[in-house]
């Protein structure tokens, strides 16, 4: 339980763990006004009982001549006030609490969730190739609240139970020493010992519960993201019938969990009943006047009343502990590393550019990899040239344009910008230089405008450039006159209502938004049928000579007009040359041009 409290406070940030260290502050005074208001009602009772009916007890003889009340009625009006007032204040201290639990849970979930999503963007590009995109997601928007409401707060609630039970078998104590002992030892061994023996079980139910939860997860991403395929195969039925199944066993899962958690109460609740009869037949065995037996027997009843209900919480709560672990280590694991500073595009200074790229004798596996990706790869490409890079597939084209932009990093050899390695601390200038347009594009249900300037805060937004970028993409046009609100348009998720071309376009115009010196397509018109292809490819031509451009293509046709075509085999360049000289001279660009 020590290691999984470190672990969930190394979850938070500083204010956090202040804001958290302040509510088990918090649940001892909670504990102690608990024990105002049941300690309260007993002389209260206490002194009713004996009205007009004998002696006292002792103790309430010395409480009235301390209050000063000699008068019973007076006395009994005072201590009604005074169960009045205890009860108050612990209903609104109460209330209090639960709206500042309330608060701490919902900052917590924010400020994790904003972590998570910070330590996750800022990895290299790297790190999700072995990363599950929808399993990040869900730690973001789902594990992050489940940590919180599942760890945290049971923490809270561990802390004010226990409180209330070790202040309620305090004050039993001291009444009587030999029943508080035995109520400690049968209760918290009952406890302790359903807790030991279903704690495996706990655990196990947590694990099964996370594996799925994260299958329901990825069947409903795949349906909604597959959607298209999914409705031409009338496949709808399947991924209904498994997430059903999965759905099913998760439920199991729950009822199992919440089943542990309860069922032990009514075990324990019967066993403390039962004490409490035989407590009474012994206290009354005597022959004792009511007034002195009742205010005791009132006391192990109320005590009775809180006790249990603080020490089911205890064990409910230990039980959530358990059944969250994994989603706590899977978090804890996550942040481990430091998040490093994101780097904005619009702030900082850029790499210069101004003569050529130089890539040498560089290499490269990826993680698990049995073999290179790339091997031994030396080129340059000028500024301001168009050049290609082809081959079959896997020959290692989109590698070496990703080391190119810095998303990966060479397992041997260098990159050098105007003579100048390409490093880690210089990376995010380079990037600055760069203009990325990928085989699918990526749009959000929003207006061209904002599509174009992705990422770029609304009042940040340079509506000329925007327009500028749209004419460069032979874009604006449409845009003006097909589209009815024009730049204010919003064109559906993932741009669902623009055709495959007009996709492409945003694509280009967003990458040329920035005004980058280097612009990548990276099979960028190999989706699209041959006119519309023809045209986005006369865009492109339109920007040779005043930026790089650096393409990668399936389709021959579409590097006719490059400056310098490279041809890949198996991570190496095998031929480099013009489109003319290529197909006259290499063979293995004969062979992708048949």
């Amino acid at each position: 339980m020590i290691a999984t409290a470190r672990q969930a406070l190394g979850l938070l940030d500083r204010k956090d763990r202040r804001r958290f260290f302040w509510l088990l502050l918090l649940s001892v005074v909670l504990a102690m006004l608990e024990i105002a208001g049941i300690g309260s009602i007993v002389p209260f009772i206490g002194a009713l009982a004996s009205t007009g009916d004998g002696p006292a007890h002792p103790y309430l003889v010395r409480l009235q001549h301390w209050s000063g009340y000699e008068q019973e009625h007076s006395f009994l009006v005072f201590l009604g006030s005074c169960v009045i007032a205890a009860m108050t204040l612990r209903n609104v201290f109460f209330a209090f609490s639960n709206w500042l639990v309330a608060l701490f849970t919902a900052l917590c979930r924010r400020n994790l969730a904003t972590r998570l999503l910070e330590c996750y963007l800022s990895r290299p590009y790297a790190y999700f190739l072995t990363r599950n995109t929808n399993e990040l997601r869900r730690n973001v928007f789902e594990e992050s609240a489940q940590v919180i409401e599942g760890v945290l707060i049971p923490f809270t609630r561990i802390a004010s139970s226990s409180c209330v039970a070790l202040a309620i078998l305090t004050m039993l104590f001291i009444t009587d020493p030999s029943a508080a002992a035995t109520a400690f030892v049968t209760l918290g061994s009952a406890y302790a010992l359903i807790y030991w023996y279903t704690g495996s079980r706990v655990d196990k139910l947590g694990q099964l519960g996370h594996g799925y939860r994260q299958q329901a997860h990825r069947v409903g991403s795949e349906a909604f993201g597959g959607i298209k395929d999914l409705k031409l195969l009338k496949r709808e039925a399947l991924f209904i019938d498994s997430y059903r199944s999965i759905s099913e066993r998760l439920t199991r899962v729950d009822m199992r969990r919440n089943a542990i958690g309860l069922i032990p109460r009514y075990a324990i609740e019967t066993l403390a009943i039962a004490g409490v009869v035989m407590f009474i037949l012994y206290t009354s065995r005597g022959g004792a006047a009511l007034g002195q037996m009742l205010p005791v027997l009132a006391l192990y009843l109320l005590a009775g009343y809180r006790l249990l209900p603080a020490l089911q919480s205890i064990y409910t709560n230990l039980g959530y502990l358990r059944f969250n672990r994994v989603v706590l280590q899977t978090l804890h694991d996550d942040l481990a590393d430091p998040a490093q500073p994101v780097e904005s595009r619009s702030t900082g200074e850029t790499l210069g550019f101004e003569h050529a790229i130089d890539i040498c004798d560089v290499s490269f596996a990826y993680p698990q990899a049995q073999a290179e990706a790339l091997q031994g790869v030396s080129l340059r490409i000028d500024k301001n040239t168009s050049v290609a890079f082809v081959g079959t597939t896997g020959a290692g084209k989109t590698t070496l344009v990703d080391m190119l932009m810095g998303l990966l990093r060479p397992t041997s050899g260098s990159i050098l910008i105007d003579g100048v390695s390409l490093t880690a601390d210089n990376v995010g200038a380079w990037q600055r230089n760069i203009g990325y347009v990928p085989q699918h594009i990526w749009l959000s249900d929003d207006s061209i405008t904002r599509n174009i300037a992705f990422g770029v805060p609304d009042e940040d937004i340079d509506h000329e450039a925007v327009r500028a970028a749209a004419t460069a993409a032979s874009l604006h046009e449409f845009i003006l006159t097909e589209l009815g609100q024009g730049y204010d348009t919003v064109i559906g998720e993932r741009g669902i209502r623009l055709s495959g071309g007009q996709r492409q376009r945003v694509g280009i115009a967003r990458a040329l938004y920035h005004r980058p010196s280097v612009l990548v397509l990276d099979e960028a018109t190999s989706a699209l049928d041959g006119a519309t292809e023809k045209a986005i490819i006369e865009a492109v031509d339109t920007l040779s000579r005043k930026i790089t451009v650096v393409l990668i293509a399936h389709r021959l046709n579409t590097v006719i007009d490059c400056d310098r075509i490279f041809v890949l085999e198996r991570g190496c360049v095998v031929d480099d040359g013009d489109y003319a000289s290529l197909l006259r001279d290499s063979s293995a660009f004969q062979r992708l041009a048949r």
